[in-house]
């Protein structure tokens, strides 16, 4: 009986002249792989994002604006440092770094694929993200003495958690993927929201 009753309210509904419309009625978005992403997984965050929880729908054909993105290759330094040691722990002069930040800068644009104009950007949106790493040939950031004065390997205890610099980087960089296609998204939806 209640089906048929919705039936009913919606029938009078539309032939006074209303409609019921869907909160699934977005803005529809494709974006084309992004220039720079040498494994995809850039423009994999950014469709992720827009599938998930904005106020755009992703959409691969017949859409109604192309989000053109480009990318610089990330660029590293080193932001936190330790003085080394010498075998015996006591401490050098020199200092040695332990902890980095990884940046990636993105030119972003909206274009109506209608009119193949650009009616946003382009911009430049930027994230960036911290790592910690060992130095894998130092005998010190590898082993410790431990309370019965025998050396012990610290891989041994670190649970995962010790990393060389290129495999820092590399665990990192999706890490700074997601940062910034959620950034990318969010920037647009907040310029554009209700615009559209």
């Amino acid at each position: 009986m209640l089906k048929y009753s919705l039936l009913l309210l919606l029938f009078f509904l539309s032939s006074c002249g209303y409609h019921v419309s869907s909160a699934n009625e977005e803005t529809s978005i494709y974006v084309p792989y992004v220039k720079g992403d040498d494994d995809g997984r850039l423009t994999n965050a950014i469709i992720y994002e827009l599938a998930t929880g904005s106020i755009f729908q992703y959409k691969q054909s017949q859409s109604d604006f192309i989000l053109k993105v480009s990318v610089q290759p990330t660029t590293n330094e080193y932001i936190g440092y330790k003085h080394d040691r010498t075998r015996d722990d006591a401490v050098k002069k020199n200092i040695l770094p332990v902890e980095g930040r990884q940046k990636i800068i993105a030119r972003v644009s909206l274009i109506s694929n209608s009119s193949n104009k650009i009616i946003w950007g382009p911009t430049t949106i930027t994230a960036d993200v911290d790592y910690d790493f060992i130095d894998q040939d130092s005998v010190n950031d590898l082993t410790f003495i431990d309370t019965n004065n025998i050396r012990r390997n610290v891989i041994d205890y670190s649970l995962g958690q010790l990393e060389s610099v290129p495999s820092a980087k590399q665990a990192s960089s999706s890490l700074l993927y997601d940062k910034l296609a959620k950034r990318i998204i969010e920037i647009l939806s907040a310029e554009l929201e209700g615009e559209l």
